[in-house]
Order: C-alpha cells, then sequence, then structure tokens
C-alpha cells in the first residue's frame, strides 16, 4: 500500500471511530471485500493485509494463531509499567522470531530503546 493510500485508509478508520462514515467510505471498504479480490490479491492479503476486529478477544485470537503459524518459539514478556498497567491485571506480550511488531512508545529513555524492521 503506498502512502496516500495509508493516508486514505486512516481517514476512514479516524471517520468509523466517530460514526461519520461517508458513502465515499463505504464504496472503498466494500470494494476490498474478499469476494471482489483476484486470487493474487487474497494472496497478499493473507501475508500483509489489515486486519480490523470489532472485540479485543477476536483480535487476540488471530495474533496467536499467526504467532503459532511462524513456527518459532514464543516468548512471553510480562510488562512491569504499573502507570499503564490496572492493579492487579497484567500486560503480556507475545513475541516470536518473523513476527512483526511496532513500538508505540518508549517508557525507557534512560536506554533509548529502538526497534528495527
Amino acid at each position: 500500500m503506498r502512502q496516500s493510500e495509508d493516508d486514505t485508509f486512516l481517514g476512514i478508520l479516524q471517520r468509523i471511530r466517530i460514526g461519520e462514515i461517508t458513502d465515499e467510505d463505504e464504496k472503498l471498504l466494500s470494494s476490498r471485500n474478499a469476494e471482489n479480490l483476484s486470487k493474487e490479491e487474497l494472496e497478499e492479503f493473507g501475508r500483509e493485509g489489515t486486519y480490523l476486529f470489532g472485540e479485543k478477544i477476536l483480535a487476540e485470537r488471530y495474533k496467536n494463531f499467526r504467532l503459532e503459524r511462524l513456527g518459532s518459539p514464543i516468548v512471553e514478556i510480562v510488562s512491569k509499567d504499573s502507570r499503564y498497567t490496572p492493579v492487579g491485571f497484567e500486560h503480556k506480550l507475545r513475541l516470536a522470531v518473523g513476527a512483526k511488531c511496532a513500538l508505540t512508545m518508549n517508557l525507557y529513555v534512560e536506554v533509548s530503546l529502538k526497534i528495527s524492521f
């Protein structure tokens, strides 16, 4: 996906979030429905596609499915940051060699944490 397409998609997601989806947004999203894609597009989507889930549990299940499919050992890292973790809850990050991930916030700036892809 090119940058301009990313910007278009981001705009659609922002409008969906506030309940202001347009007819053009709906038309574009409908055009990307699996039944309207070629075999090549479906294969690429399976590897690189963006998936939207209405519930966190569905996203978690899909993430675990993709991790297990890599065939690499999966490691689990437990969050120790109490600023963003409610008392009594733990955040667990599951990673494997070959998994895609993104660092969204660096809370340990003293060591200048960096992740490359």
